[in-house]
């Protein structure tokens, strides 16, 4: 990355896409409007998971009050706020240039707000290249990169490589947002940041997107039984997600119950194996599917599980359940406590990391489900509009920081 005429060249070619600038008009109708760029890491529609639900989602949201844009890879825009510095496909050092181009080149915003540490730290790379010196950086914390990786399988100068990028990024934020207390502590202790530069916001839902619908129909498109109870679990397919701890507790929770796992990773095809060996016959993996598709198993399930076994920021698939007006049932891990804790006294948290509590906590709600309308008034705690006033207040402080912070 330290050729910058190859840098530059590749900016040259991606400018058109990641120069949209607002017009005059739209300035001035909004004097109060900032410049926000997200950089993440790839349009939900082609890379499903947490993180880049959540900035589609934040965007989404801060569009009706600031002009923003959202650097991504991919090749389908299903917002328009989207501009693609890359493909998918592409060889790791082409993306990373990709994003590197994108910060030179890219025009003056109020704020970049840096939602992941490799293409954060790129983008940042690019406007010091550039000598760009405009704007505060926040950057959004959703978990340990390097320990993330670790838990997954992965070692040595990988790892290492990993926590370097972070901590330089970290160290250049004028403010970092993180979605629980849980996490603000690790970021605080794992990484020395100061805990007065960060800052608690729960995410947001969307409310519009997730509604309670007719479960039977939701059944039949499906293609799951209508006369059985079924549990639903919508996560990443690794080890640290506890997808295996899930099937079992629910084995021994219901003899009829089905699980249905949404979600795609490198251990599918293990995790399979396990919930065949607890559930036969009575578990289905969909692996990705659309939105429409997700909604469609949140209605038809009885429940939604959790079962994370660690670093667990928040749980946005918590919020999701919860506003389809189907209960949630996690384990006290990471974030989920801070998620679930509110909700009639923790009733959905089960006891204490054991297999066992997990089943009491799945046979509690199955028997006896919270009364209808409930678990979607929770979740409407969490609206996007108040989620974008905190982050506001936080871009504000960023702005206001010290020269020698940002």
């Amino acid at each position: 990355m330290g050729n910058s005429g190859s840098i530059g060249r590749l900016a040259d070619s991606i400018s058109g896409t990641v120069n949209a600038a607002p017009t005059p008009t739209q300035r001035s109708a909004h004097p109060r409007r900032k410049r926000i760029v997200h950089v993440g890491i790839a349009a939900p529609a082609e890379q499903p998971g947490g993180l880049n639900r959540y900035v589609d989602d934040l965007a989404a949201a801060q569009s009706a009050t600031h002009d923003v844009r959202a650097l991504v890879l991919g090749t389908r825009a299903s917002r328009p706020f989207y501009r693609f510095v890359g493909r998918l496909d592409q060889p790791l050092p082409r993306r990373l240039l990709g994003f590197v181009a994108a910060g030179m080149r890219s025009q003056p915003v109020d704020v970049a707000h840096l939602h992941f540490a490799l293409t954060g730290a790129a983008f940042l790379v690019g406007r010091r290249l550039a000598r760009k010196q405009d704007g505060a950086v926040v950057v959004h914390f959703h978990g340990p990169w390097a320990a993330e990786s670790l838990a997954s399988g992965a070692r040595g100068l990988s790892i290492r490589v990993k926590a370097v990028v972070e901590r330089w990024l970290y160290a250049r934020a004028g403010r970092l947002i993180v979605l629980s207390v849980v996490f603000k502590d690790l970021l605080h202790e794992r990484y020395g940041v100061p805990e007065d530069r960060i800052v608690v916001v729960p995410p947001g839902v969307d409310l519009t997107r997730f509604t309670p619908g007719d479960r039977a129909a939701a059944r039949q498109r499906l293609g799951l039984p209508g006369d059985v109870p079924i549990v639903a679990c919508a996560r990443r397919l690794v080890a640290r997600m506890g997808i295996g701890d899930a099937a079992e507790a629910l084995a021994a929770a219901s003899p009829t119950a089905h699980l249905v796992v949404v979600g795609d990773g490198p251990e599918r095809s293990g995790l399979q194996r396990a919930a065949d060996a607890v559930l036969p016959d009575r578990n289905r993996f969909l692996g990705r599917v659309d939105e429409g598709t997700l909604l469609d198993v949140y209605r038809a399930a009885d429940a939604t599980v959790i079962p994370t076994l660690e670093l667990e920021g928040f749980g946005l698939v918590c919020l999701e359940s919860m506003a389809v007006d189907t209960p949630a049932v996690a384990r006290p891990q990471g974030g989920l406590v801070e998620a679930l804790a509110g909700f009639a006294g923790g009733r959905l948290l089960a006891t204490s990391m054991t297999i066992d509590a997990l089943r009491a906590a799945l046979a509690q709600v199955l028997d006896g489900p919270p009364d209808p309308g409930g678990c979607r008034s929770y979740a409407e705690q969490f609206s996007w509009s108040r989620a974008v006033e905190r982050i506001d207040a936080v871009y504000a402080d960023a702005q206001g920081a010290s020269p020698a912070t940002r």
